[in-house]
């Protein structure tokens, strides 16, 4: 067997990593780092295999067949999740799936014995900050890591484990599912998703509510898409509330839901009224959507998605010039927004999208641009039948 010969980390990839993370600080402590070669092979110096971390926590994952005790604190996976969730409310979300996929990682590559409950749930979720990372600028290299980590890593894992636990399983297929149905492919997705809805009784002991009513939330703008507006969807609607009625980012998150369903029934009269429920507390604390976005109890991703669609209702009803100067302020804040947190808000590719931005675009004409780079991109189809065949042996 020969040994593994170290390749450097090519220019190339050095931009790459910095255009993806903003600069190649740590991604745990923000500090100066250097590129971590994730599967610990220094012969693939790949982007999709690599993140930044400090000399001391890069030194601390040198030697493979540890426990959990042996490692860094901010090493553990518990760390590494508490980290990446206050990125992600804080719209940092490439260094929010950086600690996710180091956390996979190491249970992947780094412990003495495989534990195959923690390394599919952490894989489920390192793909959920992923995901959610598709709203910067950086879409081809998500493309490239998604088709990474499921080809080098999850499908290894899936194998390794012929006997895997229901939560796991249920993790890792709703999440896949949730990437066919965001990004293009809602058929699919919904397929899958009903398939873990069947198994959700079983897992809800290990589900927090807001864990719950996200999951009922994802099933239901897949059905919205799909124009399926019948009793699953309501009862869907319903149940995503009920698991989860104080919460306030799941709170506007379903608005947003409820807006959709609205949006793609070309009902403006009940987006008007979904819309007053509570646009002004919104505003109010969002000093009229121009102030910060970090601190009442939303994520900056929901936050910018709520601002969006109350941008698309209400242009389609502003038809005097006080009206319409409003929404174009309100316009120019999520604009300011979206460049403040490097985050841009996403629509759904709902039915009916177009014909709601053509009664817009009548009043305000700004609106005919208003998608632009704002509607979820399209999974390319060899990618999207990989994560469906991954997906499908679950």
């Amino acid at each position: 067997m020969s040994a593994i010969v170290r390749k450097n980390v090519s220019e190339r990839t050095q931009r790459q990593l910095a255009r993806f993370y903003d600069g190649q600080r740590c991604i745990i402590t923000g500090i100066k780092s250097s590129p971590h070669h994730l599967n610990g092979r220094p012969d693939e110096s790949n982007f999709e295999n690599l993140v930044p971390l400090n000399l001391e926590f890069h030194n601390g994952l040198r030697t493979k067949g540890e426990t959990p005790d042996n490692l860094k604190p901010a090493l553990r996976t518990d760390e590494l999740i508490a980290a990446g969730r206050l990125h992600f409310a804080a719209g940092r979300l490439p260094q929010a799936y950086g600690c996710l996929r180091l956390a996979y990682s190491i249970y992947a590559h780094y412990y003495i014995g495989r534990e195959p409950e923690g390394e599919l749930s952490t894989a489920a979720h390192c793909l959920y900050f992923l995901r959610r990372s598709a709203t910067t600028p950086v879409l081809d290299l998500i493309w490239s890591s998604l088709r990474w980590i499921i080809e080098r890593e999850i499908q290894s894992t899936i194998t390794a484990f012929i006997h895997r636990p229901p939560f796991g399983e249920f993790c890792l297929l709703t999440e896949l599912a949730s990437w066919l149905s965001e990004f293009g492919w809602p058929e699919p997705g919904v397929e899958l998703l009903r398939m873990a809805n069947e198994r959700l009784e079983d897992v809800k002991r290990y589900l927090s509510p807001a864990d719950v009513s996200r999951f009922k939330r994802q099933l239901a703008n897949s059905l919205i898409q799909q124009g399926q507006h019948g009793v699953e969807l309501e009862m869907t609607l319903e149940g995503s509330a009920e698991w989860d009625n104080k919460s306030e980012n799941n709170k506007f998150a379903l608005y947003s839901t409820r807006l959709n369903r609205c949006l793609s029934k070309e009902d403006t009269n009940q987006s008007m009224a979904v819309l007053d429920e509570r646009f002004d507390y919104f505003e109010r604390h969002t000093d009229y959507c121009c102030g910060s976005l970090v601190g009442i109890g939303m994520t900056i991703q929901t936050s910018l998605d709520y601002i969006a669609r109350s941008i698309l209702v209400q242009s389609q009803v502003s038809r005097f010039r006080k009206q319409r100067e409003l929404v174009m302020e309100r316009i120019a804040a999520l604009e300011k927004q979206e460049k403040r947190y490097g985050v841009t808000a996403r629509l759904h590719r709902i039915p009916n999208l177009g014909a709601n931005i053509k009664r817009a675009s009548l009043n305000i004409p700004a609106m005919d641009r208003f998608l632009d780079n704002r509607v979820f991109p399209e999974l390319p189809p060899r990618l999207a039948e990989l994560v469906f065949d991954v997906a499908i042996r679950l």
